[in-house]
């Protein structure tokens, strides 16, 4: 197929979405200050075919995503801890993620970044 035919035919059926879209799947090392202390650990991102999926590690524990929304440069998902369901919700710039993780009427500030 013509380079040019096919180009066009991308653009047509995908849309704009298919050159503009940023890849945000790997793994993003985060950093967090609780009321129990710091935390650390990875939020791992993986494409599938109707968005993101991922879980959250932190030692031997991993905690699977719900409700990965992403939008442009801004991201949002809910883990379960223990019982509590945490919101966690913010943008990527380059390869820093910076979020708020809110739980039970608190926001603690979540920085992860691109691990490469």
């Amino acid at each position: 197929m013509n380079p040019l035919l096919y180009l066009m035919f991308s653009f047509v059926f995908f849309g704009t979405n298919a050159f503009t879209t940023i890849d945000y799947t790997g793994e993003w090392e985060y950093k967090v200050d609780t009321p129990q202390g710091p935390y650390s650990g990875a939020i791992v991102l993986e494409r599938s075919f109707d968005g993101y999926t991922g879980y959250i590690k932190s030692g031997d524990n991993q905690l699977e995503l719900s409700n990965v929304v992403v939008e442009g440069n801004t991201m949002k998902f809910n883990i379960d801890v223990d019982g509590f369901p945490v919101t966690i919700s913010g943008s990527f710039e380059g390869d820093t993620y910076t979020a708020v993780a809110s739980v039970e009427g608190m926001e603690i500030p979540l920085v992860a970044k691109r691990k490469r």
